[in-house]
């Protein structure tokens, strides 16, 4: 695959991170797979439908090296995140305590905040510390931490997280890990079998051009 197969107006493109163009078949394999079992049929067309969740949860599982049943396709990150905390017991507790960073996209601690009980406390590693040195997370991860939220990729800086080594250390001190792939998948690999975090959230719509 190169730029040739995509969608590519006159000028440079800069913004895959934010949204990826779009491949030249995709309204062409969308009109086989979507619109035509709707319009050319008296039935109702969910048994044309569904597979293309399960086919979706297979390429999840051979780029990140994971079962596909593990995989749970959402509206976006903020649902995910928000149904991660309001189902898990011990992230509803009243004294609940998360870290994560200032430099984390601005809408995963809105969704934080909203999802946690009110009197949960959110920590947040400043701006000015650095992200990519594991001894910075050592100095604010510690044993009383109930959840750490781990950006891959932090989208203002492209600065990457040295997550392998931050998970490492949430196993030390009980603490549930969350990774952020949004800026990352499709661009950095990721195996979550080595990896071994809790869970993970991320988006289609930026390098993998979903």
């Amino acid at each position: 695959m190169n730029q040739h197969d995509f969608c590519m107006a006159e000028g440079c493109y800069l913004l895959s991170h934010s949204v990826g163009r779009p491949l030249k078949n995709s309204q062409q394999h969308l009109a086989a797979h979507y619109f035509s079992p709707w319009e050319s049929s008296n039935k109702e067309p969910w048994q044309q439908w569904l597979p293309a969740v399960e086919q979706f949860n297979a390429a999840l599982g051979q780029l990140f090296n994971a079962p596909s049943e593990q995989f749970c396709p959402q509206v976006n990150l903020s649902s995910g995140l928000t149904k991660l905390l309001m189902s898990h017991p011990r992230l509803q507790q009243k004294n609940c305590k998360v870290l994560m960073a200032q430099s984390d996209f601005p809408s995963m601690g809105f969704a934080m905040q909203k999802a946690l009980p009110k009197c949960a406390q959110i920590t947040f590693i400043p701006e000015h510390e650095n992200l990519t040195d594991i001894t910075v997370w050592q100095r604010y991860l510690t044993d009383n931490i109930d959840l750490v939220f781990i950006s891959h990729v932090y989208s203002n800086t492209g600065v990457q997280a040295p997550v392998h080594d931050i998970v490492a250390l949430s196993k030390k001190t009980n603490s549930l890990s969350i990774i952020d792939v949004a800026q990352s998948a499709g661009i950095i690999p990721l195996d979550l079998t080595a990896l071994n975090a809790d869970f993970m959230i991320g988006s289609s719509v930026k390098w993998l051009c979903g």
